[in-house]
C-alpha cells in the first residue's frame, strides 16, 4: 500500500469529496458574518442605547457558547448556568466595593473562580445525567439566587454598583469601545468553539451524546469528558458574567437566578443547539426582541410568546441549526456527482491488502500460538438468573473463534463481560499476561479490546471517516486546547486521517469516507464498524453478529475482511447465527447453551457433536 495516496484514483476522488464541502461550510459563516456586521452597524447608528444593547447581545452570544457545550454538545439538560454567570458578575461587583483596581485582572479571576466552582459542582452533578441533572442544576440556581439576596455584603435585592470600566489602568472605556471589545471577543470565542466539532474531542463529544456505548468502546472516558466540559462551560459563564457586569456596571440577584438560567437555555434551544454560532440569533430573539416591543406594554408578553412559538415551530432545530440543515440539503444535491465518481473508481480489496491494516496494527505475528484472550470460569448473574455459568475459552492471535448457541444462551452477555460493560460475578479475563477483570471498558479499549455491536452502531452526526477516526481516540493525544486551536494538533489529525483512509481503502470503502451513516447500506455500515475497530490498534476484536441483515455478496466480502483480520495477527471472537458463514470461516467453534459451555472444537467436530445437534443445529451436515 506504499504510495497509495499519490497513485490511487479512488483516493484522489475521496479527497475531492472531502474537500468540496468546505465551500458549503463557508455559506453559514457568510450568514454569521452578515449578522455580526448588521449588529455592529445598527448599534453604531442607534447611538448610546444601541451600543449598550449591542454589547449585551454580544455578551449573551458569548455566554450561550458555554451553555451549548453542556446542553447542546454533551446533551446534558443544564438549567443552572446563571450560577456561573452570576459568579463572574458578582466577583467584579464585590471587588468594586473594596478596591480600586483595573478590571482586566478581575475578569480573569472571575473566570478562574467560576471554573473552580464548576469543577466542584460537576464532580457531584455530572454523573447524574438526564432529568436528575436538570433538577439538580435548577436547584443550584435557586440556592445561588437566595444566597445573593440574603448574604451580608452582597447588596441584597438592591444589588451592587460602581463597577469600573477601566480595564488596564489607562482610563474608563466608553460605550463604543466596550461594544466593539465584546463583539470582537464573542466572535473569537465562537470561531474557536466551531473548531471543536472537527477535532478528536469533538468526535468524542458527539459519540458520547448519541452513541455512548460506541464512545466507551472507543476509549472515551465519558465521566471525565463530562466533567471537563462542565468546567469549561463554567469558565465561559464566569467570563461572560464578568463582561456583563463591566457593561451594565451594576449587578443584582434577579439577573442571575432561576429565570436567568432558563433564559440561557431558551437562547440555546431557539438559536440552535450544537451549532457554534447559535447564540447570536438566540440572544437577538430573547434579549433584543423584548426591547423592540416594549411599547406594546400589556401585549408585550403576548407578542413575545407568539414570536417564540412561531420560531420554534418553523425552525425545529433552532434558527442556526435549521440554516445548517438547509446547507446540508444543498450539499446533498450537488455532492452525489462527486461521490458517484469515487465509487466508480473504488479499489477492490484483496488478501494482499492485509498489510494495509497495519496502521492500527497490534504488532503481532500472524498465526501465533499464544493465547491473546483468555476467559477463565466466567459467571454472570442478574439477580437469580444465571446468564453465564463457569464459561472458559481462549482466542489466540491470528485465530477466528466462532461463538454460537441458541437465542438467550449468553453469547452477547459473554462479549459484554469481555468488553467490560457487564461485570462478572466471578471468573477472570486476561489479555496476554494482563488481567482485565477489574478494568473499565475504557481501560480495556486502551489495552487492545475492540468490538462491534449486535445492531450497527455509528454516530449519525459524524461522517464515515470520522466514525473510523473515533476508534483512535484511546491513543491519540489532542485535548481541549488542541480542539479549540487545531493548528496545535494538525500533524496528529492529518496522520489519523491518513491512517483511517488507508484502513478504509483496504476494506474497499474509502469512496464512502465523506458519507453519512444514513447513506450507507447495512454491509457498508458493518465495514465502517470494523474499520473503527482497526483504528484502535486492537489485539482482539469482538464481532457481535456482523453478518446480520447482509445480502450474499456483502457476507462474502465480510468473510474476506474477517479472514484478513486474522492474517494481520489479531484474534477475532465472532458471534454469528449463519452456520454456513461460521463453519467456512472459523478456526475454532465454541457453543453455549443456557449460559454453559456445551462444546468446543474445530468446525467439523462441533457439527458432528450430538449435543450440539440436539440443542442447536438440528441435523448433521455432511462436510
Amino acid at each position: 500500500m506504499k504510495g497509495l495516496y499519490s497513485t490511487s484514483v479512488a483516493a484522489v476522488s475521496v479527497r475531492a469529496r472531502l474537500m468540496a464541502p468546505l465551500f458549503y461550510r463557508a455559506l453559514p459563516w457568510a450568514l454569521v458574518s452578515a449578522l455580526w456586521l448588521g449588529l455592529a452597524l445598527w448599534s453604531v447608528n442607534a447611538g448610546s442605547f444601541g451600543l449598550h444593547l449591542g454589547a449585551i447581545i454580544a455578551v449573551y452570544a458569548l455566554a450561550v457558547v458555554g451553555v451549548d457545550l453542556v446542553a447542546g454538545r454533551a446533551g446534558m439538560l443544564h438549567v443552572g448556568y446563571g450560577v456561573f454567570f452570576g459568579i463572574g458578575a458578582y466577583t467584579l461587583g464585590l471587588a468594586a466595593q473594596h478596591w480600586t483596581v483595573p478590571t482586566l485582572p478581575l475578569v480573569l479571576v472571575a473566570t478562574v473562580i467560576a471554573a473552580v466552582v464548576a469543577w466542584a459542582l460537576g464532580s457531584l452533578l455530572a454523573p447524574l445525567g438526564g432529568y436528575l441533572f436538570a433538577l439538580a442544576t435548577l436547584s443550584t440556581s435557586a440556592i445561588f439566587e437566595s444566597l445573593l439576596r440574603n448574604l451580608p455584603g452582597f447588596g441584597g435585592t438592591s444589588g451592587l454598583g460602581g463597577i469600573s470600566r477601566d480595564m488596564v489602568g489607562t482610563g474608563a472605556l466608553d460605550g463604543r469601545a466596550v461594544f466593539f471589545l465584546l463583539l470582537g471577543l464573542a466572535a473569537v470565542v465562537v470561531a474557536l468553539y466551531s473548531n471543536l466539532r472537527r477535532s478528536r474531542l469533538g468526535r468524542a463529544i458527539e459519540a458520547m451524546r448519541l452513541t455512548p456505548n460506541v464512545a466507551q468502546a472507543s476509549g472515551v472516558d465519558i465521566a471525565a469528558l463530562r466533567s471537563q466540559l462542565f468546567v469549561l462551560s463554567g469558565a465561559i459563564g464566569g467570563l461572560s458574567g464578568a463582561l456583563f457586569a463591566l457593561t451594565v456596571q451594576y449587578v443584582s440577584p434577579d439577573l442571575f437566578g432561576v429565570l436567568a438560567s432558563i433564559n440561557f437555555l431558551v437562547m440555546n434551544v431557539v438559536g440552535g443547539q450544537g451549532v457554534a454560532w447559535g447564540g447570536l440569533p438566540g440572544a437577538l430573539l430573547v434579549r433584543a426582541l423584548p426591547q423592540a416591543v416594549q411599547e406594546l406594554r400589556d401585549y408585550q408578553l403576548l407578542v413575545l410568546g407568539l414570536v417564540t412559538a412561531l420560531v420554534v415551530l418553523a425552525f425545529r432545530r433552532g434558527i442556526a441549526g435549521s440554516m445548517e440543515q438547509l446547507w446540508d440539503r444543498l450539499r446533498d444535491r450537488i455532492m452525489p456527482v462527486v461521490q458517484a465518481g469515487a465509487a466508480a473508481t473504488a479499489l477492490t480489496a484483496t488478501d494482499d491488502d492485509a498489510a494495509a491494516l497495519s496502521p492500527a496494527s497490534s504488532g503481532r505475528r500472524n498465526g501465533g500460538d499464544e493465547a491473546a484472550l483468555r476467559v477463565e470460569g466466567l459467571t454472570v448473574r442478574f439477580g437469580g438468573l444465571v446468564a453465564l455459568d463457569e464459561v472458559s475459552l481462549q482466542v489466540r492471535s491470528g485465530q477466528v473463534v466462532a461463538l454460537i448457541g441458541p437465542n438467550g444462551s449468553g453469547k452477547t452477555t459473554l462479549v459484554n463481560a469481555i468488553a467490560g460493560t457487564v461485570r462478572p460475578t466471578s471468573g477472570r479475563i486476561w489479555l496476554d499476561d494482563e488481567e482485565l477483570t477489574g478494568m473499565t471498558p475504557v481501560e480495556r479499549a486502551s489495552k487492545g479490546i475492540a468490538r462491534t455491536f449486535q445492531l450497527v452502531s455509528l454516530c449519525q452526526t459524524l461522517s464515515a471517516l470520522e466514525n473510523v477516526m473515533l476508534g483512535a481516540h484511546a491513543f491519540a493525544k489532542a485535548g481541549i486546547a488542541q480542539g479549540l486551536l487545531p493548528f496545535l494538533a494538525r500533524r496528529e489529525e492529518e496522520a489519523l486521517q491518513r491512517s483511517a483512509l488507508e484502513v478504509m481503502e483496504a476494506l474497499g470503502i474509502a469512496h464512502l469516507a465523506a458519507s453519512r451513516p444514513s447513506e450507507l447500506s447495512s454491509g457498508q455500515a458493518r465495514l465502517v464498524e470494523v474499520a473503527r475497530c482497526l483504528m484502535s490498534r486492537a489485539k482482539v476484536i469482538l464481532l457481535d453478529e456482523p453478518a446480520a441483515g447482509l445480502h450474499a455478496g456483502e457476507r462474502a466480502n465480510l468473510a474476506q475482511v474477517i479472514h484478513r483480520l486474522a492474517r494481520s495477527g489479531r484474534g477475532v471472537l465472532l458471534i454469528e447465527h449463519d452456520m454456513g458463514f461460521v463453519m467456512g470461516l472459523a478456526d475454532s467453534v465454541v457453543v453455549l447453551c443456557d449460559g454453559r459451555l456445551l462444546a468446543q472444537g474445530s468446525p467439523r467436530e462441533v457439527r458432528q457433536d450430538r449435543r450440539v445437534i440436539e440443542a442447536y443445529l438440528g441435523e448433521v451436515v455432511q462436510l
